[in-house]
């Protein structure tokens, strides 16, 4: 999954994930890309959680869920 985009600088980082610049290779969409740090990150479930809450939201200033992986 991750292999499907091209990473770019960092443009945010909390104590569980970095952000990323990123671009879609095969189709050239950018998108900003979470990173989890699956060292530090919370459990799987909470990860999934976030996940489905964010898929639902939709607001002019909040960035869309294009796709996840795990």
């Amino acid at each position: 999954m991750l292999s499907d985009f091209t990473l770019g600088d960092a443009i945010g980082q909390g104590a569980t994930a970095t952000v990323y610049r990123a671009t879609h290779t095969r189709s050239g969409t950018r998108v900003a890309l979470k990173a989890m740090d699956a060292t530090q990150g919370p459990n799987l479930r909470v990860v999934q959680a976030e996940i489905r809450a964010m898929a639902r939201v939709e607001h002019a200033n909040l960035l869309g869920v294009l796709d996840h992986g795990l």
